[in-house]
């Protein structure tokens, strides 16, 4: 189950894939990485009612025969890839980032989540009040100065 400020953020995510993926060339195919399953799954339900079906799917290990409408697996991803219908977005679990996925790295531009959160994060600051704005500001300076390194 996800929380509903988790749904919030990715909900906006969501909104961003969609205006990315519809301004995209026919073809045009967008990798984001690293994603919980079922944050993944979450995210390709939201997508989906932005744009039409055929535009976002989650990459799974599952055989062809047991895919669902919103699943892809590797293969089924490359033969997608290469007929080029329209531009697409394609959902990597953690975890299926291993060799199978790795065939998908030159195929699929990847959408940079790291740079996504930090510019996210930037424009949802300016949208608090500015007695919040500080304070919250100021603890992101601190919490950023007062890091320790982590044990290698």
């Amino acid at each position: 189950m996800i929380d509903s400020g988790t749904q919030l953020i990715f909900r906006r995510l969501a909104k961003k894939l969609s205006n990315e993926i519809t301004q995209r060339e026919q073809g045009h195919c967008l990798r984001v990485d690293h994603l919980d399953d079922p944050i993944a799954r979450f995210l390709c339900e939201c997508i989906i009612q932005y744009v039409e079906m055929d535009r976002c799917y989650v990459l799974t290990s599952k055989s062809k025969e047991d895919l669902s409408t919103s699943e892809l697996n590797t293969e089924r991803a490359i033969e997608l890839r290469n007929r080029k219908p329209q531009a697409f977005i394609l959902l990597v679990p953690a975890g299926l980032t291993d060799s199978t996925a790795s065939s998908l790295r030159n195929a699929f531009a990847v959408f940079d989540l790291d740079k996504y959160w930090l510019a996210s994060q930037q424009e949802l600051i300016k949208e608090l009040d500015e007695d919040v704005r500080q304070y919250v500001s100021k603890a992101l300076r601190l919490s950023k100065r007062n890091r320790t390194p982590e044990p290698l």
